[in-house]
């Protein structure tokens, strides 16, 4: 099979463009021909090392080096927003322009894909509209339904309803967006993202350290994990937090340390890419978010044997951790539970050693290739199903309610 993943950009450093290229050298490692087409290049380097049997093409930068059209008519198109890519999506729908949907609908018709799968809210929606008669046509959810605002949300409905299937990242996502769909839910299919082996070079060394990782911002809650942290400190001061990210909220973190008198013993580690050194050394890890759409630190932590102290928050964490089994679960915004579930860890190394053997486990069910295999059934089941005679252009699809 030729398979195309379309994303807006391949080079920055996220869970959606490590979740697609893992699954993308999986599925190349399976036999298929896979390519990338990603709508823009934002760096000169990307930021995760790109299997070079994949094939990447950036839409935009290949139009600019071609002559498609004049420079007044390029200026034209380029400069008037997108009639398709809808507003609400955080890939900066304000990029999106009618030439971008003139590039994005050119390609779909001639990159003669046997499967499509379009990575991000926008472009779900811009598939569904665009979509070749002869692909499988697929829209990944990496975020949540309830994130997105009503606007987007309706037409993600809506472009749910035309694409061959909608694949989210949690169960709990599947079961919100099978109610919104109704007479369309079975298009609905749950398959969580994979997270690569450990890397074979590297020695665990586990030593008394706490780990999180991720933007530094709100909504991944920091300020309660340091103060938890500062509660097991005055228990257990040979134990250290190191939390990798940059963002908004560095500062105001920093800050949080030195106010606690944590300069010796937690530490704002800038960004690490990829993480395997930081978890294979690492006995502990946190997640202190109010939300989170997967939690891929969460199973990346666990392939390194770390047992993990996360908030029960939607939807990923109560998914993948098993409370007492292979981590700890604590309600959103509750320091002291969470600063209760650190210190259990930490001040009992059997139960942490146990817990740990149990996270080893549970990360297997993450695996690239069992994922990869999954992703196979999907295509396979999609492509008996599909009508020969289906024409997604011209087809009406009623009003959803969000």
């Amino acid at each position: 099979m030729k398979i195309v993943f379309l994303m807006h950009s391949v080079d920055k450093v996220g869970g959606i463009t490590r979740a697609t290229l893992t699954m993308a050298s999986q599925l190349v490692d399976r036999g298929h021909t896979v390519q990338i087409a990603a709508m823009f290049r934002e760096s000169e380097r990307p930021g995760f090392d790109i299997d070079p049997r994949i094939d990447v093409v950036w839409l935009l930068e290949s139009a600019e080096h071609s002559a498609m059209m004049s420079s007044e008519h390029w200026h034209t198109m380029s400069t008037t927003r997108s009639t398709v890519y809808p507003e609400g999506d955080a890939f900066r729908a304000s990029s999106y322009s009618l030439l971008t949907d003139k590039l994005l609908r050119d390609y779909l018709h001639t990159c003669a894909a046997d499967v499509i799968l379009a990575t991000s809210p926008g472009l779900n929606v811009c598939l569904a509209k665009y979509a070749p008669a002869d692909a499988i046509v697929i829209g990944q959810e990496h975020l949540f339904h309830h994130h997105h605002i009503p606007a987007l949300a309706d037409k993600l409905l809506a472009a749910a309803a035309r694409l061959d299937a909608l694949v989210t990242v949690t169960e709990a996502d599947a079961h919100v967006y099978r109610q919104k769909l109704g007479r369309y839910a079975h298009r609905v299919h749950f398959i969580p993202n994979p997270i690569p082996a450990p890397h074979p070079g590297l020695r665990e060394c586990k030593e008394r350290t706490i780990v999180a990782a991720g933007r530094l911002t709100e909504a991944k809650n920091f300020r309660m994990l340091i103060d938890a942290f500062a509660t097991l400190h005055r228990h257990e001061p040979a134990w250290r937090l190191e939390i990798y990210g940059t963002g908004e909220e560095e500062e105001a973190l920093g800050a949080q340390i030195r106010r606690l008198g944590l300069t010796n013993s937690a530490f704002l580690m800038g960004n690490l890419t990829p993480m395997d050194a930081a978890w294979a050394r690492a006995s502990i890890a946190a997640v202190s978010s109010n939300n989170e759409s997967f939690g891929l630190t969460i199973v990346e932590a666990m392939r390194y044997g770390l047992p993990v102290v996360s908030t029960a928050c939607q939807h990923g964490p109560p998914e993948i951790v098993s409370h007492g089994v292979d981590g700890f679960l604590t309600p959103v915004k509750d320091t002291d539970a969470f600063a209760e579930a650190l210190l259990t860890l930490a001040c009992d190394d059997t139960r942490r050693m146990e817990m740990s053997r149990a996270a080893v486990r549970k990360a297997r069910r993450y695996e690239p290739d069992r994922i990869a295999a999954e992703y196979e059934r999907l295509f396979r089941y999609l492509s008996e199903r599909k009508r020969p005679t289906r024409t997604v252009h011209s087809r009406k699809v009623p009003t959803l309610q969000a």
